[in-house]
């Protein structure tokens, strides 16, 4: 998951960040605000090979009703979703 080089340790501490501040969503404000939390949480773990994760937080924000399917498909730190399954469902909901 995450190696020796710079890049990938400040990828994994951004992880564990989001995380953190997942765990009390009282305190990231409103349905808008977690929402886009969760959405930057699931880049950064794409962007960490945190997969399972980066769906799991994904389908979330899908659940709200706060994703933008042109925005998913387009922004490269999801790159690596994009040949999944899920990560094509979750473009395709109306």
């Amino acid at each position: 998951m995450c190696n020796s080089s710079s890049w990938s340790l400040l990828i994994c501490s951004a992880v564990l960040c989001a995380a953190s501040a997942l765990a009390r969503p009282h305190l990231l404000g409103d349905a808008t605000e977690r929402a886009d939390v969760r959405y930057n949480a699931a880049c950064t773990a794409a962007l960490a090979g945190r997969v399972d994760l980066a769906e799991q937080l994904l389908k979330m924000v899908a659940a709200a009703g706060a994703l933008q399917a042109q925005e998913l498909a387009a922004d490269d730190d999801l790159a690596a979703l994009r040949g999944l399954t899920w990560f094509h469902d979750i473009i395709q909901r109306p």
